[in-house]
């Protein structure tokens, strides 16, 4: 998480308030979209979808902000400033796509929006007025229901990948010569530093794979309560 400012929590006006709930959806928007058109470039529309839909939901987030300025009459400010920076893709934008899922797309946008949960609380607990305070209560609560919601659909995405691996029931030694295959090709682009490092990751996963030759492992996944 990027760090944040204490005098980033201190607001003088509601304008200015949501100037920045407005610049840190727009933020997340651009984010998804980033992601969503990489997923496309790499052949994973699933995953694309997953990401659009994020779109769609931190749209309507910044629709209601923009609704909300108009009827306070401090819509002009909207444009005016830049949020801090809160949005992370957790490293989705650079990991190779197969090793995506919407199950871990779903996570970082639920980690996301506590981050912007946090940053509200902040903002009520060093508000100057009542009118920021109660503004910026508001805003935490609808972070709240958007973690909420983002739940749910992890948790709904987990259980579906689950059934198709339990299905699956993929064999140990595939997954780690799969490893192995993935750690080979990173050493291959790797800086001389750190070639090392991934090579003996390589053959401590080759290592395992061959140890595995008389065994039947087969993969167990473990239970998710949330």
């Amino acid at each position: 998480m990027p760090a944040m400012k204490s005098e980033s929590w201190h607001f003088d006006t509601l304008g200015e308030m949501l100037a920045i709930a407005a610049s840190m959806e727009k933020e997340a928007i651009d984010g998804y979209l980033d992601l969503s058109a990489r997923m496309s470039a790499f052949g994973r529309p699933d995953l694309a979808e997953v990401f659009n839909a994020l779109v769609a939901e931190e749209t309507d987030h910044l629709d209601k902000v923009r609704e909300w300025s108009a009827v306070s009459g401090t819509e002009d400010t909207l444009t005016e400033t830049t949020a801090e920076k809160l949005f992370d893709d957790e490293g989705a934008g650079i990991v190779a796509p197969e090793l995506l899922s919407a199950y871990r797309a779903f996570s970082m946008a639920v980690r996301n929006e506590e981050r912007a949960f946090m940053f509200w609380t902040y903002v009520s607990a060093h508000a100057q007025s009542r009118e920021i305070r109660h503004a910026a209560e508001r805003m935490a609560r609808e972070e709240l229901g958007h973690v909420a919601k983002l739940r749910s659909e992890r948790r709904r995405a987990f259980h579906l990948e689950r059934a198709k691996v339990s299905h699956a029931r993929p064999d140990l030694r595939v997954l780690e010569d799969r490893l192995s295959r993935r750690l080979e090709a990173t050493a291959a682009n790797a800086k001389s530093g750190e070639r090392e490092i991934v090579q003996e990751q390589c053959l401590a996963s080759r290592s395992r794979m061959t140890s595995m030759e008389e065994r039947g492992f087969q993969v167990d996944l473990p239970s998710m309560s949330d």
